[in-house]
């Protein structure tokens, strides 16, 4: 008998000896997801500085999709007022808006992950002219998947297994806001591939 060394093997044991695991039972799943070789997190990815006017806008070109689906992050040169909403299909191609509000002169992160970004809400200026939003991607990547119970496990960034566990973010109702970031998050490229495992119980909608 070949003996298991991989990382992902030795997880796979681990959660196998839990007590309440029950492979056999079709609620209680052991996932293993593949979240591609993901970039690091930029704060222009999405589109550049966009420059507000008098009025409203809504951008819908100019605009590079996120690599994978993960949180969009929004980024101003002043402090600012009003909401930019960013219209989008997540991992499974369903339409949806996350609402972002603008604040100082730092980079806000959405809640939502997403695959194609369709349309940028952008208010009016609120100090003239000179008032910029640039649309960027965060470090949590989307998971793709509606659960009713879960518990985050491990993460490997190119292989190698994190000493810190990844932070998960899970819920029940809405896809796009189940996320991960892994603690390396800023080594992220796309020569690395991201693999994370979580244990699963109930109805779980992959």
């Amino acid at each position: 008998m070949r003996r298991c060394v991989s990382p992902l093997c030795r997880a796979l044991q681990k959660i196998m000896s839990y007590t309440n695991f029950n492979p056999a039972a079709a609620s209680s799943l052991f996932l293993v997801a593949d979240l591609g070789k993901p970039v690091a997190a930029s704060t222009t990815y999405c589109h550049a500085a966009i420059t507000l006017t008098a009025s409203p806008q809504h951008i819908t070109t100019g605009i590079t999709n996120p690599d994978v689906p993960r949180i969009f992050t929004i980024t101003t040169n002043s402090a600012q007022t009003g909401n930019v909403v960013l219209t989008f299909r997540d991992a499974a191609g369903t339409s949806t808006t996350d609402t972002i509000a603008l604040g100082s002169t730092t980079t806000t992160l959405g809640v939502k992950a997403g695959k194609t970004l369709v349309d940028i809400y952008v208010p009016a200026y609120t100090n003239g002219g000179s008032d910029t939003v640039a649309i960027g991607i965060g470090a949590a990547l989307g998971l793709g998947f509606t659960p009713q119970l879960c518990s985050g496990q491990d993460g490997w960034l190119d292989k190698v297994l994190e000493a810190t566990k990844p932070t998960f973010v899970f819920d029940q109702t809405t896809m796009s806001k189940n996320v991960v970031t892994l603690n390396s998050s800023a080594s992220m490229a796309n020569t690395k591939r991201v693999v994370v495992t979580f244990y699963a119980i109930g109805n779980n909608t992959i």
